[in-house]
């Protein structure tokens, strides 16, 4: 066994590594787990690269590449949408009493897992997206993510109500473009 073709496997592991970092981050320090995220996005990058600048590549690390992408890039940013929506959700408000209504925002945070996943299993079975992708990749949602964390103060004047639907608004935006078929370059 050739240790060199392993090397982008290790650095696209590391990747995932930072992603579940990130998710158990995320219940207590924010700014850490964005930290790792971003550092996910890194190794994400130069996994690739190490990998065309060996020469090498294999179906396993598309495999493992997507994977790690997908908690890196999908979970955590989803999971940061919940923990962001949730007090907002159990606030004084009438209509978020339902659980019905709680549970519907709750599905259509996760739905940007759901379409990320539905992206990247079409992406590796997809060989004419050499040169571009079709729909947005999952690290593009990942790092819009990381920047709506970063900026939270600047939503603190916008009320409670507002705010979710323009998260979920935004949500929803991300998933769809994640699944359609828009030629990007």
């Amino acid at each position: 066994m050739n240790f060199r073709q392993h090397i982008p496997n290790l650095i696209t592991l590391g990747n995932l590594l930072c992603g579940c970092i990130a998710l158990v981050a995320a219940n207590s320090d924010i700014k850490l787990s964005v930290f790792f995220v971003l550092l996910a996005a890194i190794l994400d990058f130069f996994d690739g690269l190490v990998a065309r600048m060996l020469r090498v590549s294999s179906p396993l690390g598309k495999q493992l590449d997507s994977l790690a992408d997908l908690v890196s890039f999908g979970l955590v940013p989803a999971y940061w949408l919940y923990l962001t929506l949730q007090p907002l959700l159990f606030s004084d408000s009438i209509l978020f009493q339902h659980s019905v209504v709680v549970s519907t925002i709750e599905l259509i945070i996760f739905c940007s897992v759901l379409a990320g996943a539905w992206r990247l299993a079409r992406f590796n079975i997809d060989s004419t997206q050499n040169s571009f992708f079709r729909g947005l990749p999952i690290p593009a949602n990942g790092l819009f993510w990381v920047s709506i964390m970063m900026s939270q103060d600047i939503f603190i004047s916008i009320d409670n109500h507002s705010l979710i639907v323009l998260f979920l608004t935004l949500s929803v935006a991300i998933s769809f473009l994640m699944v359609s078929t828009i030629r990007l370059l």
